[in-house]
């Protein structure tokens, strides 16, 4: 990541005032999502790292199984492609107004569906039950151990171009950190998923590939060593999976 970097905003969580209380920061892995027309879900992998300000979320669906660590965009076949667009992620601002929470998107993996993304919650010693506002649907959380304080809350615009700008989000607690990093171009347009837009815009190869570049990796760092050592285990790119964060922990 040799761009250049403009800060927008950099700052431990101390730097500005908390959008939501302690009980709901830290790193959640989703236990469960119930739907009325589908079986339940426990197949999905999903993590939120909240901080008292920002947060990041991401979601690998089963199916991405199929592509192995280390596959680079480039050299992924198209059935890997196509798998590769199932998974979901975002990053914002989180605030909470009695029981009802919206998170904004600031950035989103997925194409808007045009609605606010709000919930109501049910806190309960390292436990979230979340009910959907907009939608029906109900998701279980529990919070990850060692995954509070130590906060580290950054959004800077990275830019490879005049024209080229790519928001990133760094969050961390504890001993764990999400990262995001935009696609470049403007935003996408509503749509019901990213699969149906790339079959809509056409375009071949190198416009799904352009529109796959939208980094979210989950690690864990290391807070006794340099963050160049924090490791990415789980990430929307396949190709940093078992790398350093490197310079993104940098900003």
């Amino acid at each position: 990541m040799s761009e250049s970097l403009t800060q927008e905003s950099a700052h431990t969580d101390g730097g500005c005032p908390a959008t939501v209380p302690p009980e709901l920061c830290g790193l959640w892995r989703r236990v469960v999502l119930e739907t009325p027309d589908a079986p339940p879900d426990t197949s999905t992998r999903v993590w939120w790292l909240q901080t008292p300000t920002l947060y990041v979320d991401l979601r690998v669906p089963v199916e991405r199984r199929r592509v192995a660590s280390r596959t680079t965009l480039r050299s992924a076949s198209d059935a890997e492609l196509d798998a590769l667009a199932l998974q979901a992620g975002f990053a914002g601002r989180t605030s909470l107004d009695g029981d009802l929470c919206r998170w904004s998107r600031d950035i989103d993996f997925q194409p808007p569906s045009g609605l606010p993304d709000e919930g109501r919650l049910r806190i309960d010693d390292g436990w979230i039950v979340e009910d959907g506002v907009h939608a029906t649907y109900r998701e279980v959380w529990q919070r990850e151990d060692d995954s509070t304080g130590d906060w580290l809350v950054r959004r800077w615009t990275e830019r490879e171009g005049r024209r080229d700008a790519r928001t990133c989000y760094l969050v961390a607690g504890g001993a764990w950190f999400l990262f995001a990093r935009a696609r470049s171009g403007p935003p996408l347009e509503q749509a019901p998923s990213l699969a149906e837009l790339l079959a809509r815009r056409g375009g071949g190869r190198a416009v799904r590939v352009a529109l796959l570049d939208f980094e979210i990796s989950l690690g864990r760092r290391d807070r006794g060593g340099p963050q160049r050592t924090w490791r990415i285990d789980v990430s929307t790119l396949p190709d940093r999976e078992g790398e350093p964060l490197g310079a993104a922990a940098d900003v």
